[in-house]
């Protein structure tokens, strides 16, 4: 329930972080199979090299998706599904806890 800090964000890692994120629950487009990875120019390469030889393209419609999500989702619908996802997630924590021998750790 915290606030994350970036690890880019922290002295000296901006040149040595790797961001990888997919749109499935971000933006609600699960099924579209499409992800990205932000990185310095170094590992982007070492990381396409071996992306290309165990994976297939995404295709171009979950591209377009995936670049209208970035550009015209707004922050207010983000938050919003976050608030979601976290309703979601206290429900089934709660379910969970009322199990007899089940123990949930957050």
């Amino acid at each position: 329930d915290g606030k994350c800090t970036s690890f880019a964000s922290l002295p000296d890692m901006f040149h040595r972080t790797i961001t990888l994120n997919g749109f499935s629950k971000s933006h609600a487009m699960t099924g579209f199979r499409l992800g990205y990875l932000a990185a310095p120019a170094r590992f982007a390469k070492a990381v396409a090299t071996l992306q290309g030889q165990i994976t297939s393209c995404a295709s171009s419609v979950s591209q377009a998706a995936g670049v209208a999500a970035l550009r015209d989702v707004g922050e207010e619908w983000l938050l919003s599904n976050v608030e979601i996802m976290k309703s979601k997630r206290d429900y089934v924590l709660g379910e969970l806890e009322k199990m007899k021998d089940v123990e949930v750790a957050v």
